[in-house]
């Protein structure tokens, strides 16, 4: 992560929600909430993470309760001081940031144990001259316990100057800049920092022209060809909104520009040395390739070929066909998925299994087809279900209740 943008929840709404489109190149956000306006927040929390990552900082005097509440909502992690650190010990570390001003690096290798992260505010005094070098060495030594790297943020409360940044990520410690500092349109508002130079101030190539491997991926994550990026393609994506790479013969290329295969621009970040920027694209069109198949290494597979036949059987399947009686007639998909999945339930060896699941895929995602829900969006609910930190009891709903101890089922269990 090279940069993290604040967000002020109360400009969700308008010219606010303009800005949160291009904030979420980045992936995460930070923003904070307050108790006088919990029940509203929390909302705005739910919402905004079905499409981005958020950090929210509660350390406005926030109940424990309503920390818990925060998490289950969908937030990556919850900014808190020391002494609700101390009463969330039994939450992964992974979702706590310490939200400090210390300059004692004992203290903060032993409140490791409890934070994931750490966030520091950037202040008119100095912190002593090898403090972030030495606290970055420090929270850097060990991963999280579920994986993954330990952060070091830095919020600044003014706008930062480049040499400040350039300087802080050298002992990778990222920024905290809230988004009225930062801008995709550089010439539109040149005193404001672009997002661009903020997500390229940790790239890193070793070509001789300069270029920056690209790996451009869809929203399932599948790759879908290899690309070069410079800085200059890097800010004209962000601007447009859409896949912008740099050709190494003809200069700035807009995808989809003459094939009309254009790509919309999700995310933007560069993997964990910092070598090569991932493009996570929405690609429209018949795929990425010139040769006319999702990706440069051959046709979709899977699911999301499943995915991509339904959609497009949706609009052109010829009339009376079977996939056409069903997006029409929804008693007979009901009833489909119904019995596939009686049938799942009741396959006993491996292949049975794999054949009734195969099944009650295909109904399934018809389904979500015909209600313009995509696999990505089924994805992004299971993230966010995972996020959950409160368990819940997973009883059978009574009308099930009879019908699974017809089976000799068990009706009772425990879910997280």
């Amino acid at each position: 992560m090279a940069v993290l943008p604040f967000f002020d929840l109360s400009k969700f709404e308008g010219d606010g929600i303009k800005t949160l489109k291009w904030l979420q190149y980045v992936g995460c956000l930070e923003t904070r909430v307050f108790p006088e306006h919990f029940e509203k927040s929390l909302e705005k929390v739910k919402k905004i993470s079905e499409s981005v990552d958020l950090i929210v900082d509660i350390t406005t005097g926030l109940s424990i309760e309503e920390c818990i509440k925060i998490l289950n909502a969908g937030a990556l992690a919850i900014l808190v001081n020391e002494e609700v650190l101390q009463e969330l010990s039994d939450i992964s570390p992974s979702r706590l940031i310490l939200k400090t001003n210390t300059t004692d690096i004992k203290k903060v290798e032993e409140l490791c144990k409890f934070a994931g992260s750490f966030q520091w505010i950037a202040r008119t005094q100095d912190y002593p001259p090898d403090f972030f070098e030495k606290a970055s060495k420090l929270i850097h030594k060990s991963v999280l316990p579920a994986g993954g790297n330990r952060m070091l943020y830095l919020e600044f409360p003014v706008k930062p100057s480049v040499d400040t940044l350039a300087s802080i990520s050298l002992h990778s410690v990222v920024p905290v800049v809230t988004s009225e500092f930062l801008t995709v349109n550089k010439d539109a508002e040149p005193e404001k920092l672009h997002l661009s130079d903020m997500v390229m101030i940790d790239a890193k190539t070793d070509r001789k022209d300069g270029l920056y491997s690209t790996l451009v991926v869809n929203e399932l994550g599948v790759a879908l060809g290899l690309v070069y990026s410079s800085k200059e393609s890097v800010a004209e994506s962000m601007k447009t909104g859409t896949g912008v790479y740099q050709s190494r013969k003809r200069g700035l290329w807009y995808k989809g520009a003459t094939s009309g295969a254009v790509q919309k621009l999700l995310r933007i970040d560069l993997d964990c040395d910092g070598d090569c920027l991932r493009f996570v694209v929405h690609q429209t069109g018949k795929g990425f390739c010139h040769l006319d198949t999702l990706h440069c290494f051959g046709h979709a597979s899977g699911l999301p070929q499943l995915e991509s036949v339904l959609t497009d059987r949706k609009e052109n399947a010829p009339e009376g066909s079977y996939t056409a009686r069903l997006f029409s007639d929804p008693k007979l998909l009901r009833a489909k998925i119904m019995e596939e999945a009686e049938e799942l339930c009741d396959a006993k060896t491996k292949d049975e299994v794999t054949w009734e699941m195969a099944d009650l895929l295909y109904f399934t995602i018809t389904r979500c087809v015909g209600s313009g829900v995509t696999l990505e969006d089924i994805s992004r609910h299971l993230d966010l279900k995972h996020r959950k930190v409160t368990r819940r009891k997973g009883d059978a709903k009574k009308a099930w209740e009879e019908k699974l101890k017809d089976k000799g089922g068990v009706a009772n269990s425990e879910s997280s």
